[in-house]
C-alpha cells in the first residue's frame, strides 16, 4: 500500500530494500524474503563500517539481535519485546502496576513500585543484552563487535558490558551503502 501511495502521489517508482535485491550481505534466512529491510539495512551499515564477525542490536519497539559473520553473510538472529513494549504490557496487564519514566533507578533492588519496576526492565534488558551477546560469542567461537542502534541504545549502552559502539542513524546509513551499491 505504501508503494502505491508513492507511485500514485509522488509519481515516481520507490525502491524496496529486500534480501534479493540488496548487494552487501549473502542473505541465510529461511525464507530470505523475512528478513526485515531494517535488519538489513543495519547489518549492511555495521558490516561495511566495522567488517564481521558483528552483531547488532536494535533497540525500539522489539529488541532485535543481527548477526553478520565475518564474510559477510546475515545469518539471522534474536527478537524479543522491547523495552516500552514490556513496560507497556506491564501496565495493561496488571491493574496495580503504574507507567514508569524510562531511567534507572539509583539502586539496583527497588525500594518503591516504580523504581522496581524501572529496575526490572532496564536492568533486565542490559542482563539479556550482555547474555546473549556473550551466548553468541561462545556458540561462534569468535570475538564479534557488537552495535546498538535504536531509541534505547545510548540508555542502554551506558550500562552494557558488551556493547562497543552507539550508532543511532545506522538504519539510514544502511539505505544509503545498499541504494549506493546496487
Amino acid at each position: 500500500s505504501y508503494v502505491r501511495m508513492v507511485e500514485r502521489r509522488l509519481g515516481i517508482q520507490p525502491r524496496v530494500i529486500t534480501a534479493e535485491n540488496q548487494k552487501i550481505l549473502r542473505v541465510d534466512y529461511d525464507p530470505p524474503s523475512s528478513v526485515g529491510s531494517d535488519r538489513l539495512c543495519g547489518g549492511a551499515a555495521a558490516f561495511t563500517k566495522y567488517g564481521g564477525p558483528v552483531v547488532v542490536i536494535d533497540m525500539g519497539t522489539a529488541t532485535v539481535f543481527d548477526f553478520v559473520s565475518k564474510q559477510g553473510v546475515y545469518r539471522g538472529g534474536l527478537i524479543a519485546p522491547g523495552i516500552a513494549t514490556a513496560a507497556e504490557s506491564l501496565h495493561h496487564s496488571a491493574a496495580m502496576l503504574p507507567q514508569v519514566d524510562y531511567a534507572f533507578p539509583t539502586e539496583l533492588i527497588g525500594r518503591t513500585t516504580e523504581s522496581s519496576i524501572q529496575s526490572g526492565i532496564l536492568n533486565g534488558a542490559v542482563a539479556m543484552i550482555d547474555g546473549i551477546v556473550e551466548n553468541i560469542r561462545q556458540q561462534e567461537k569468535i570475538p564479534v563487535h557488537v552495535i546498538a542502534t535504536g531509541g534505547f541504545a545510548a540508555l542502554l549502552a551506558a550500562h552494557s558490558r558488551v556493547i562497543q559502539h552507539v550508532e543511532p542513524d545506522l538504519v539510514l546509513r544502511g539505505i544509503q551503502i545498499i541504494t549506493a551499491h546496487s
